[in-house]
């Protein structure tokens, strides 16, 4: 029967069990890393104004759930994870003088969906007037790189360099913005309205031409060289990144197609895909897009992973878990103290306070190897100790015995 309590809007789903486990474990591992990494924990506020997200022209827009306040300000949930987290930056005092700064933080996200599934913990780590385009790339790869093999996942990282498009369309006299606007007609099958667009989407396509039929991204990137020898400084940065991201055992592949670009992408931009080929990840150069909100940003890194998306590709060790029966009137700061004492080995511990002494509910549990379930009445009292059998096969037991208030707590070795 349907209640209040069984609806959630479209897009979203509630999570418990072992999915808030993978989840819980995919989250502790990018706070710990990207910390190492120097990266400053943020936590953004879950609401903002409905402009802060339109003026980014985020692909939120009109799927955002915006709302009025008090006084009529048009409020959103948040949209997106890359504007709430330059906002953190600027209204927590982080930004000093233009300073390089880098920031971490899970990013709640809310809007409408049509996808069935999606991530709304984004899990993201912002470089703000990072000096060094290197530098910035390599720490986003690497990050990524130990937070996938600190859970067992694998993954494959596709490279797209932007930085070779900004250089074809400054030959022609084109700007950022308008060199992602004929990518958006050409992937759109708009007719273009400036010969120098057209002119643009040619070299494109002769560098292209030239990388395809290499399978090695090496060998593509001799091939490029060759073909074009006005993107060089391009090339070698690639071949920088390229060589890194092996040495540290990341399969890369480089795509040399630029139609999926939008007005966000800027230098080398990545997708990371799970062994499905889903993407878990992506990141890169935002430069252009948040100079055009902030005009003293000179550059602006950004990654941002999908928390539940990673989470459904990883599997955690279950640690066992016993069902703890008190029967009747058994002395209730000595269960307490079993309890302790079992937790204190490693184990979870669910208790179960019967009044009547009954353990019917123990039958009810069903078979499962990592289950285990102990009762504890007046025979284990006269027995000083306390046998837990494993819920699918009951030969399987240990003893815990029974002590004292003044006795230690050890765990076994």
């Amino acid at each position: 029967m349907e209640t209040p309590f069984t609806r959630t809007p479209r897009g979203f789903v509630d999570r418990a069990g072992e999915d808030v486990q993978r989840i819980t474990a995919v989250v502790r591992s990018f706070q710990d890393i990207s910390a190492r990494y120097g990266f400053i924990p943020l936590t953004p506020a879950p609401v903002g104004y409905a402009e802060t997200f339109e003026r980014f022209g985020s692909a939120a827009h009109e799927r955002m759930f915006v709302f009025p306040d008090r006084k009529e300000r048009r409020l959103a949930l948040t949209a997106d994870s890359l504007p709430a987290v330059l906002r953190a930056l600027h209204g927590t005092g982080l930004l000093h003088g233009g300073a390089p700064v880098a920031a971490s933080g899970e990013v709640l996200i809310a809007r409408y969906v049509r996808k069935p599934l999606r991530s709304w913990t984004h899990l993201t780590a912002v470089m703000w007037q990072h000096p060094v385009e290197l530098a910035a790339d390599l720490t986003l790869a690497r990050l990524w790189t130990d937070v996938f093999q600190r859970l067992d996942v694998t993954f494959r990282a596709v490279y797209t360099d932007f930085g070779v498009v900004d250089v074809v369309a400054e030959q022609l006299g084109l700007g950022p913005g308008e060199a992602r606007l004929a990518l958006y007609r050409q992937r759109k099958a708009i007719p273009q309205e400036d010969d120098r667009a057209e002119e643009l989407l040619d070299r494109l396509g002769l560098v292209r031409a030239a990388a395809q039929p290499k399978s090695d991204p090496e060998a593509a990137l001799i091939a490029v060289r060759r073909a074009a020898p006005h993107l060089a400084e391009r090339t070698d940065h690639i071949h920088a990144v390229l060589a890194e991201s092996r040495r540290i055992g990341t399969d890369v592949v480089l795509d040399w197609s630029w139609q999926h670009g939008t007005q966000y992408h800027a230098g080398l931009s990545f997708l990371l895909r799970g062994a499905d080929g889903r993407i878990l990840a992506d990141g890169g150069g935002y430069h252009h897009i948040v100079g055009q909100l902030d005009p003293g940003t000179r550059s602006c890194w950004s990654s941002a992973g999908g928390a539940e998306r990673i989470a459904g590709v990883i599997t955690l060790p279950r640690a066992p878990l016993v069902h703890l029966y008190r029967l009747g009137d058994f002395d209730a700061d000595q269960f307490l103290r079993i309890a302790t004492d079992m937790r204190a080995a490693g184990h979870h511990v669910r208790e179960h306070w019967q009044p009547h002494g009954s353990g019917r509910g123990a039958r009810r549990i069903p078979p499962d190897p990592w289950v285990w379930v102990a009762l504890v009445g007046s025979r284990e009292q006269e027995a000083q100790a306390v046998t837990v059998r494993n819920a699918a096969d009951a030969s399987l037991s240990f003893e815990v015995p029974l002590r004292s208030k003044a006795s230690a707590v050890h765990a076994p070795s």
